[in-house]
Formats: C-alpha cells, structure tokens, sequence
C-alpha cells in the first residue's frame, strides 16, 4: 500500500539513505511524492522518521488521482447469513450463544472518469 507524503515539493535524501528497501518517486500530474515499501508497518516506521526531522512538514493520506470521479448507483440492499457467537467456559456453568447478521449493499459502478 503505498503512501502520500508531501512535504512542500522538496524529496529528504535522508528518507532512502537509511533503508534501501525504500523507494520514492514522484506523481508528475499531482506532483506528490510517493512513498512504497514493504508493508504498512514498515512506511509507518518511514513516515514516522520523516515526521521527526525537523524543518519538515508532512501531510500523509492515500495517493490521489488528478480529476477522478466514479460515478455508480446501489443496486439492492441485504442481510448477510447469520453469524453465530458460541461462548463457554469449561465448568463453570457459562454458555453464551448470540448472533448477527451484517448489511450488506451491492453497489454498480457505471462508469470512473479522468
């Protein structure tokens, strides 16, 4: 899952020094730096690190696409199966059975612009 990291347009040499597995580029039609690694602990632990050098200012979100509209309609509205929850303690007397069912909506997407 790669990550948005705009800092003000300027790439931190720093960031891919310390980890190789780290790689960075840059979106050209939203001029955001990218950041993918391996894993979302591991550009957590980036993102962290970049958060703390000083003179930088992070904002982190998902990667965004210049113009993009989806456009769609919900096509019906249900209950899932039911789920059951079984609780019980060993000789203790204590047997709980609950349950529930999800909603569930099935959505038709027409058509994604941009």
């Amino acid at each position: 899952m790669p990550f948005i990291i705009d800092h003000m347009g300027r790439p931190n040499p720093a960031a891919g020094r310390d980890d190789p597995t780290l790689k960075a580029r840059t979106d050209p039609e939203t001029n955001q730096l990218i950041i993918s690694g391996m894993g979302e602990l591991h550009l957590e632990v980036s993102v962290e690190k970049l958060m703390r050098t000083p003179g930088v200012k992070v904002t982190v979100g998902k990667p965004l696409v210049a113009g993009a509209k989806v456009t769609g309609e919900i096509v019906e509205q249900t209950k899932g199966d039911k789920l059951v929850v079984f609780k019980f303690r060993l000789r203790k007397n204590y047997v709980r059975r609950n349950g529930h069912r999800q909603n569930l909506t099935a959505i038709k997407i027409a058509a994604i612009e941009g």
